[in-house]
């Protein structure tokens, strides 16, 4: 009785379920099954996107030393902006509460307020950050926190000092920087150590370094010697004369700015 015909209503062309009709069925239409989670563009993609994701290494471990290094001077801080390769650059603040020989009078002429404590220099880079032949350029401004997502706003100097980068330093003419070699950047943990195991100061720390080639071991025996180390300090701008010219440099481009905004407003005689 399981055989009998009334049986064939399991095997027969309706049902939908072993049959080899157009009927949408399991076992049919493997061809034209649809690409419903856009399988196909996303793998389309994947060589593309894995190629803009991958930043060279050398580039990756060069920004990442130079903003540690940065990060050891108290006037200044710097974080990486390395998102993509077509969106590699750094970030450095000039911590305007340091600018201790700087009145709060003249901050405010600048334009500068305690809202923003960084004057922000954004910087953007060719993937191969010192070797690269493509132009870097810089913008400019205020900010309330170091993030290269942050919001910049404008100060009364902000536009003249980031004219000034992008027209006479980042040039063809002096990029790519010439005898500078990212191999022979030295390691920001190196610089690091010296300066814990010697308790002294960055700038020397890194002349000791450049002064061996990068050998740590010498470096740190010429820090440790007094009278060796004190014959190296005096290569060494004064703390002093690093705030006058940082001041001088500040003031010239606030009277530039002046004298531009004057003559713009001259009658034509």
């Amino acid at each position: 009785e399981f055989a009998d015909d009334d049986d064939g209503e399991f095997d027969d062309g309706g049902d939908g379920w072993g049959d080899d009709g157009g009927d949408g069925g399991w076992g049919d239409g493997d061809d034209d099954v649809q690409d419903i989670n856009n399988d196909d563009n996303i793998m389309s993609g994947a060589k593309q996107n894995q190629f803009e994701s991958t930043i060279p290494e050398m580039t990756d471990s060069s920004i990442h030393s130079n903003c540690d290094e940065i990060n050891m001077i108290p006037l200044f801080a710097a974080t990486p902006d390395l998102k993509s390769r077509s969106r590699i650059g750094a970030m450095v603040g000039i911590r305007v509460a340091n600018l201790t020989n700087i009145t709060t009078d003249q901050l405010e002429v600048w334009g500068l307020t305690p809202e923003f404590p960084f004057i922000a220099l954004k910087f953007e880079f060719g993937p191969f950050y010192l070797n690269e032949a493509k132009l870097p350029k810089v913008e400019v401004g205020m900010c309330r926190k170091l993030s290269p997502d942050e919001k910049l706003h404008a100060f009364r100097l902000s536009w003249t000092i980031g004219e000034r980068l992008n027209n006479s330093l980042l040039t063809n003419k002096e990029w790519p920087p010439k005898g500078i070699d990212m191999k022979d950047i030295p390691k920001a943990s190196a610089i690091s150590d010296l300066m814990e195991s010697s308790a002294k100061e960055y700038a020397l720390c890194l002349k000791a370094v450049r002064k061996y080639k990068g050998d740590d071991q010498q470096a740190l025996s010429l820090l440790l010697d007094e009278g060796q180390s004190k014959k190296l300090e005096k290569d060494l701008p004064s703390l002093a004369k690093c705030r006058a010219k940082f001041s001088d440099i500040m003031s010239k481009i606030s009277t530039k700015q002046e004298d531009e905004k004057s003559s713009a407003w001259e009658a034509p005689k």
